[in-house]
């Protein structure tokens, strides 16, 4: 089994994800679309993953949330790329080094890069598979100033014919109000 943190994009953010999905469709419509339930960004992935990376994880997921305290993690000025290497998919990646959020993120990479045994710390959110369009440079999202995450999940995943099914094992809330986060589970 596969297993990964991730983020889940907050409603109003994944309204505007999934409107600007909607658009770009035209760019390459034989793609296979990521559907709505399983869009995240993930942060930490491990490969096949056993009990012990599994408690890892679940480790790890809450030391971040500690580590966030009460801050948001927002994406300033998102960027989209093409992914040729592994998935052909387009996903979102980049966003501004100087904006607000910029320090929290590069705390956010130093904490999980020292954590994984698998990959480089690279954030992203796969929209597409199989993604082909005649434009191949990254694009702005039109329209998407900032995004933000309501949730951090861990993941287990599992390979089939038709692609990945998830299932979430433990959400921590990133909603954050007066009061500090706390486990979804």
């Amino acid at each position: 089994m596969r297993m990964f943190l991730a983020l889940r994009p907050s409603p109003p953010s994944l309204f505007q994800l999934l409107e600007w999905q909607r658009d770009q469709r035209r760019n390459s419509p034989r793609c296979r679309v990521i559907l709505e339930q399983n869009l995240h960004m993930t942060l930490l992935f491990e490969g096949d993953a056993d009990e012990e990376k599994c408690r890892r994880l679940e480790k790890t997921g809450e030391d971040l949330v500690g580590l966030l305290g009460a801050h948001i993690l927002i994406l300033d000025h998102p960027r989209l790329f093409l992914d040729s290497s592994s998935v052909r998919g387009l996903g979102m990646v980049s966003f501004s080094e100087d904006s607000d959020s910029a320090a929290l993120w590069k705390r956010v990479g130093d904490f999980l890069q020292d954590r994984s045994t698998q990959r480089k710390f690279w954030p992203h959110i796969t929209l597409f598979r199989h993604y082909f369009p005649s434009k191949q440079s990254p694009v702005p999202l039109s329209g998407i100033p900032s995004f933000s995450f309501s949730e951090l999940v861990l993941y287990r995943s599992t390979l089939h014919p038709g692609g990945s099914a998830y299932r979430a094992l433990k959400r921590w809330d990133l909603s954050f109000s007066d009061s500090p986060p706390s486990p979804l589970s």
